[in-house]
Order: C-alpha cells, then structure tokens, then sequence
C-alpha cells in the first residue's frame, strides 16, 4: 500500500544534528554564564556571601533546561 509523500517525517543527516547538538551545547553554556556573572555583579554590589551567584546559576540552568526543551520539540515536530 503507497503511502503519501506528505505522512513521513522529513530525513535529517548527520550534519543537521551536529548542528542541533552544537547550537544546543553553546545556547545552555551562554544562559549558564550569563546568570553566574549576572550573580557574581549583584554580589559585588550587594557584598553578599555569592548568594545571588548560586541563585544565578540556577537561574542559568533552569533557562537552559526550557530553551533544549524548547529546540527539542520543535526539531522533532517538524
């Protein structure tokens, strides 16, 4: 039985998911650095004992955790 054209997912090759991987690894080590250097400015600022640089280093993890989640739905959807 034929099937339609339209039905299958498109075929991605290995240089499409290197290039996924690569942009996830670099989006996830950019969110993390930002929020442990946005942390380490306000504990300069605040002379705080690196409260804002831990709380910033979640912060980084959590945006990067929702941003491959977000980049992984969508590659697998289209």
């Amino acid at each position: 039985m034929p099937t339609d054209a339209g039905s299958q997912p498109p075929q991605r090759g290995a240089g499409s998911m290197f290039g996924a991987l690569s942009g996830i690894a670099t989006l996830n080590a950019v969110l993390v650095l930002l929020g442990v250097a946005l942390g380490y400015l306000l504990d300069e600022a605040t002379s705080a004992p690196h409260v804002f640089l831990f709380l910033g280093l979640l912060a980084g993890i959590a945006a990067g955790v929702l941003a491959t989640r977000t980049i992984v739905r969508r590659y697998f959807r289209s």
